[in-house]
């Protein structure tokens, strides 16, 4: 069994991170756990939390008191295509099925000969032909239905932006692109903080 994702520690840090992130505490301060993110690191402290992302085009450092940081969470944005990918993968699945169920049998070779049937079998067949015709556009837009769900469902999960959440208390809560960071590493970051931890949860933009 593979053993959980630990929090980041000092250590982890390249040199240049480290230093950065010494420059940026009290004297008396010490860093207790660290958690990288795409533009920079979340630093916890003794005393505060400290959100530092050099990398990005926002507040380069944002700072939470320790006693304010009410937890932690792991989010993802996507464009919102996962609702019409699940219309069309309902379609999808009703044409298929609609397609599988609509049959009818041609009339049998003693039919056919009967003489009570007359004219009437040329109609019967041009029906039944039409049935078929519409048999297997059923099946084909059930099928194009599908693929376009696949590619709409495709499409929102590539376009995730997966953030970490700092809940704050009395405040709105900080959001910060988390890379490559994942929810364990989110999750793990939160335990060694001491606070609670938000499952991840995706939301459209």
């Amino acid at each position: 069994m593979e053993s959980p994702p630990t929090a980041t520690t000092q250590s982890d840090l390249d040199d240049r991170t480290r230093e950065q992130v010494a420059q940026l505490t009290y004297a008396g301060e010490e860093p207790t756990a660290t958690l990288p993110v795409r533009d920079g690191v979340v630093v916890a402290t003794t005393h505060r939390l400290l959100v530092y992302t050099p990398r990005g085009d926002g507040v380069v450092l944002q700072t939470v008191a320790a006693p304010n940081v009410v937890g932690l969470g792991y989010t993802a944005t996507g464009n919102g295509r996962w609702r019409p990918a699940l219309v069309a993968f309902a379609a999808g699945v009703a044409g298929l099925l609609a397609g599988q169920t609509v049959s009818i049998e041609p009339p049998s070779v003693a039919t056919a000969d009967s003489p009570a049937v007359g004219g009437g079998l040329e109609t019967v067949t041009a029906v039944i032909g039409l049935v078929g015709l519409v048999d297997e556009l059923l099946t084909a837009v059930g099928a194009v239905a599908l693929l376009v769900a696949v590619g709409l469902l495709a499409s929102d999960t590539a376009s995730r932006d997966p953030r970490v959440v700092v809940r704050v208390a009395g405040d709105d809560p900080l959001t910060v692109p988390a890379g490559e960071t994942d929810a364990g590493r989110v999750e793990s970051f939160a335990a060694s903080v001491g606070v609670d931890y938000s499952p991840p949860s995706f939301r459209s933009s």
